[in-house]
């Protein structure tokens, strides 16, 4: 993360340095604030992008350079969808803590592929064998489509209940939960409670904040994991030649808040999921 408002030449150095370190992904601090003059209040706070234009697009250009000297040295067929409607929204730790249990504790190697790409070219999706949703509450109706082709071409999605919740006129989602997951109607619960995974040897994996139990699953859904009350809590719905997997709780939260490593073997185990399936 490089610091607020760079000059364009720190820009470029920054970003230089931090790759030539070892770094993969690189980010800024995208706001512009105005403060009286002699005291340290702000009166006007706006986005780089229309605040500053011209360090916005040096930011996009070092951004494009990135990618480029990347693609040059990584590749994975495991990548994690980004929605900037839902990060601008909800925050981008959510984000992190996906990356952070599927990277750094599971030892996945990782892609990062945003909706905007997704939706100027869906065929890149084809490149990949898993795409995670990276907390994406807010998703448009032309991405879920893509998704949706997606799976039914033989890619697996996974999904957590913290995802599908708004479009971007800020309409529910229901229907698509059903469409890609199979969930027909949850309940959403916050006491404490555990998971069992019978299909990967798994027992009492903690969830996590939100818990949903799905009451109504259509009928070509195979469960993976049971709530203590034999509720099915995690779910795989198969169409087409792929699959979608939807997680009733917050995996990722729950890894790296609450330390709950089982999350990590679900993960490595989904990964190799023909296995058990």
């Amino acid at each position: 993360m490089l610091g607020y408002a760079p000059t364009l030449e720190q820009i470029e150095s920054w970003t230089m340095d931090a790759v030539n370190c070892g770094s993969d992904s690189i980010g800024w601090y995208a706001a512009e604030h105005d403060f009286m003059m002699g005291l340290w209040v702000k009166i006007d706070t706006k986005y780089t992008k229309y605040g500053c234009p011209e360090r916005w697009r040096k930011m996009l250009e070092m951004c494009k350079r990135v990618n480029e000297i990347r693609g040059e040295k990584y590749s994975s067929d495991k990548a994690i969808l980004v929605s900037y409607n839902s990060i601008l929204s909800y925050g981008y730790l959510p984000l992190i803590y996906t990356y952070i249990t599927l990277s750094r504790d599971a030892g996945i190697r990782i892609d990062f592929i945003t909706e905007k790409n997704v939706e100027r070219n869906p065929e890149i999706l084809e490149k990949y064998s898993h795409i995670f949703l990276g907390y994406t509450p807010i998703l448009k109706i032309s991405t879920l489509n893509i998704l949706k082709e997606y799976v039914e071409k033989g890619g697996l999605l996974i999904a957590c209940c913290n995802d599908l919740w708004f479009n971007e006129k800020l309409e529910d989602l229901d229907i698509w939960r059903k469409k890609i997951f199979g969930v027909i109607e949850e309940k959403v619960f916050w006491r404490d409670d555990s998971i069992s995974f019978e299909i990967f040897r798994l027992k009492n994996v903690k969830g996590f904040w939100e818990r949903r139990m799905i009451l109504k699953i259509d009928n070509s859904i195979k469960i993976l994991g049971l709530w203590s009350n034999n509720t099915p809590a995690v779910i795989l719905k198969n169409r087409g030649s792929g699959k979608a997997i939807y997680i009733g709780t917050q995996p990722y939260l729950a890894n790296c808040i609450k330390g709950e490593g089982s999350w990590i073997k679900f993960f490595k185990m989904i990964i190799k999921l023909d296995e058990f399936i």
